[in-house]
């Protein structure tokens, strides 16, 4: 059956529509993705047999299992426990996009308005800084967030990507150039905007890049920056 380990390392085979639906019922609210694909159901794979790509549907799940166990609403929790506590002051899961740079995507003459920010889901929605980040970035390092057991557990190698990877707990990893392991966070962007952050444990080391451009490659310029900081 499915398990908490497969929905952290997003293996679980469930269904982006179960998820969704899965949330409409836990929150009362109507989903209209889950009503357009009501009809599909079920597991797609076995669970922890493959990673079917970047999806935020366990993500969702685990929500939901977090509110149940702290009482408390999702993003609640998150400023409770992370980000007020490490000083991000300006990291949230909200629609508000008043302090937001505008984003450029492809084709784009002029900056445009964030067209998609959810703030209520786990998995998407949140908005940050590179200060924020960074600071987030640093507490793992130093272990201010996890105990060494549970850091270990995050890093953990648990399924095979096709690109010879391996996702982690919300992290991809990688024994990069191979001279040290590393592991990137998947996903820090939205139409019109892109990002990624990387920690190299053995190295005590963390880079984080945000930019306002959806056509910049995701991580762009990473590779090259960690390897001119390592060659120092």
């Amino acid at each position: 059956g499915v398990q908490i380990h497969h929905l952290l390392s997003q293996s679980s085979g469930i269904s982006r529509a179960a998820a969704m639906r899965a949330y409409a019922v836990a929150t009362g609210e109507a989903s209209a993705e889950a009503a357009r694909l009501h009809s599909e159901s079920g597991l797609i794979f076995e669970p922890g047999s493959q990673w079917p790509g970047l999806t935020s549907s366990d993500f969702l799940l685990l929500g939901l299992i977090i509110e149940s166990a702290s009482g408390q609403p999702y993003a609640d929790f998150l400023a409770d426990t992370i980000f007020t506590p490490l000083g991000m002051n300006n990291t949230a899961l909200t629609n508000d996009t008043t302090n937001m740079a505008l984003g450029y995507r492809p084709g784009d003459s002029q900056p445009q308005e964030p067209d998609y920010l959810v703030g209520r889901y786990a998995g998407e929605g949140l908005s940050s800084t590179i200060e924020d980040m960074t600071l987030f970035s640093q507490a793992l390092l130093a272990g201010n967030l996890l105990s060494p057991e549970s850091m270990a557990l995050m890093l953990n190698r648990a399924v095979v990507m096709s690109t010879g990877w391996h996702t982690g707990y919300g992290w991809f990893m990688s024994d990069f150039d191979g001279r040290f392991f590393s592991a990137s966070m998947p996903s820090l962007g939205i139409t019109g905007y892109n990002g990624a952050m990387v920690i190299l444990p053995e190295e005590d080391l963390a880079w984080v890049i945000l930019s306002n451009d959806s056509s910049q490659a995701q991580g762009y310029g990473g590779d090259t920056l960690t390897l001119m900081v390592l060659d120092e």
